[in-house]
């Protein structure tokens, strides 16, 4: 199955009741991340980083932010409790 996740634009339709404006995978992918008892992200390492397309995916994550209504330091979204975990790999070449 292949799969596109664009990042997230920063709308804010989501925080207005309408769906995600992008028309990507990652909305069919939102039920599968709800039900889901753990949540495992994996990665080579760029640049000492993760890649871009993992931190598209991560930033896609507010879209399913629920208002807090007491928010901890007057951040907005309350998130779902999932464990998860990171994998990852620094990929080398010798020449």
């Amino acid at each position: 199955m292949k799969c596109e996740v664009k990042g997230c634009l920063g709308c804010n339709a989501c925080r207005y009741g309408k769906p995600c404006i992008q028309k990507d995978s990652f909305n069919d992918i939102v039920p599968k991340i709800e039900s889901a008892d753990l949540v495992a992200f994996a990665t080579p390492l760029y640049f000492w980083t993760i890649s871009s397309r993992l931190k598209a995916f991560i930033e896609r994550f507010y879209c399913i932010a629920q208002e807090d209504p007491e928010p901890p330091l007057g951040r907005y979204g309350k998130y779902p409790v999932k464990d998860c975990a990171l994998l990852a790999t620094i990929i080398r070449t010798f020449r």
